[in-house]
């Protein structure tokens, strides 16, 4: 959080292999959403977005759903094959989310099923952005800049359908690449350890993890 935004109020997006909102307001405790891994949450993660794709994947093989590319890119020549790996993996969150680039490249190229994945996952992102805002008494988020940060971010396809999304409900709101990293974020809770809002962060994970 704070490599992105710094010691002031916001809403960070973290959109990787997992993914959470992390939110801050002035003498407010912290909002944290998601987080909860891949079995209970990454809403909007690529692991959300690669099983996505599976999932349009088989449905379009058992004749379920339209056609789709993902089919061939995402399964290969033998599906029964791929899947048998994939459940058999030791690294099976990685190896799901490692078919999200997969997935973006097939709604580059117009796929609809792929397309549908991706709102999906820009969706659910979104939502989490919204009831942020909601329980920091600031719906419209007029004093919360909301800054994204992740993997799936650095694609332009997966980061303007976030922002439209986003922008369907607070057209006034726009989405801000983090500003730093983790180690400007590390900097920062050294010589801002003393600022009101870097020791709500600190003291909040700090009660959560004791």
């Amino acid at each position: 959080y704070l490599g992105a935004l710094g010691p002031r109020p916001g809403v960070l997006v973290q959109a990787g292999t997992g993914s959470l909102v992390l939110a801050l307001a002035e003498g407010r405790s912290p909002v944290m959403l998601d987080g909860w891994g891949h079995l209970a949450g990454d809403r909007g993660s690529g692991f959300a977005l690669g099983q996505a794709g599976l999932r349009a994947a088989f449905c379009a093989l058992d004749g379920t759903a339209p056609p789709t590319a993902l089919t061939a890119t995402l399964l290969g020549a033998d599906p029964e094959q791929t899947i048998r790996g994939l459940y058999a993996s030791t690294t099976q969150t990685r190896d799901v989310a490692a078919l999200a680039p997969l997935v973006l490249r097939a709604a580059a190229d117009a796929d609809g099923a792929a397309l549908a994945a991706v709102s999906e996952v820009a969706t659910a992102l979104v939502d989490m952005v919204l009831t942020a805002g909601r329980r920091l008494d600031d719906p419209q988020l007029t004093r919360l800049p909301v800054a994204v940060v992740g993997g799936l971010f650095a694609d332009s396809l997966f980061h303007d359908s976030v922002a439209r999304s986003l922008r369907e409900h607070l057209p006034h709101v726009d989405l801000h690449v983090g500003a730093g990293d983790a180690l400007q974020g590390g900097r920062l809770l050294t010589t801002t350890r003393h600022d009101p809002l870097t020791r709500q962060l600190t003291s909040a994970f700090r009660n959560e993890n004791s």
